[in-house]
């Protein structure tokens, strides 16, 4: 069964309004800018960040595991898991290398935060038009690897004006994501998200939308079967 069939099925158990909510939402997803969270080690920081790409439309997170396994904190995520793809990278010793290799291959530009360093952008400078991007966040107590610092395609850094170099990780987070979406919606930046990709997610927030929506889900695909 097609997406675009299960959609037509999975419709009667959603009100219209419901319907008019989750296809908005869709309108405004981008793929064209998605988040790395590198080794993060608080549960509540990567949950926060989480809650923040859902707030501005990022329908895609990566999730490097080398020393911290990643964990959610759910008075922080506040259901966000729902709505987002998260992609975990978790089965090598060294799973840096891995994911980057996969984002460029998926023809993302690798851009990785820092507070200092040589050949950093400023937020306020950064391209978004350039192509589709990857914006990687290092862990709380040592930042952004060297293999992830060395493989980058561009630096970026939010300018300072006090003492302290360096904001919480989901803070800056949020003002680098708040930031971009903007330059990405006064830009008319194509939201690199394929009709197939929208139908496939719009498949499973209906799910998610409906009560016992797996099971319902399960029926329908039984009943094709028959």
């Amino acid at each position: 069964m097609t997406d675009s069939e299960l959609i037509e099925k999975l419709r009667p158990f959603l009100t219209e309004k419901r319907m008019e909510t989750l296809e908005s939402m869709l309108a405004k997803r981008t793929k064209h800018m998605t988040v790395v969270l590198e080794n993060i080690f608080h549960s509540h920081n990567a949950s926060a960040v989480m809650r923040t790409c859902e707030c501005f439309g990022i329908q895609d997170l990566h999730v490097i595991e080398n020393n911290n396994q990643f964990q959610i904190h759910p008075d922080i995520v506040r259901g966000a898991t729902k709505w987002l793809n998260i992609n975990r990278y978790c089965n090598s010793t060294d799973n840096t290398p891995v994911c980057i290799d996969a984002l460029k291959k998926d023809g993302y530009r690798i851009v990785v935060t820092s507070p200092h360093g040589e050949g950093v952008t400023n937020l306020e400078d950064f391209d978004v038009t350039k192509g589709k991007f990857a914006i990687m966040m290092g862990s709380e107590k040592v930042g952004i690897s060297d293999y992830a610092w060395e493989h980058a395609d561009e630096r970026l850094t939010i300018p300072m004006c006090g003492f302290t170099e360096s904001l919480n990780i989901s803070v800056s987070t949020a003002i680098i994501l708040h930031t971009l979406r903007a330059k990405i919606d006064a830009a008319g930046v194509e939201s690199d998200f394929s009709e197939e990709e929208k139908r496939s997610t719009l498949v499973h927030w209906m799910v998610e939308s409906i009560s016992s929506g797996k099971e319902v889900l399960r029926r329908i695909l039984e009943e094709n079967l028959d």
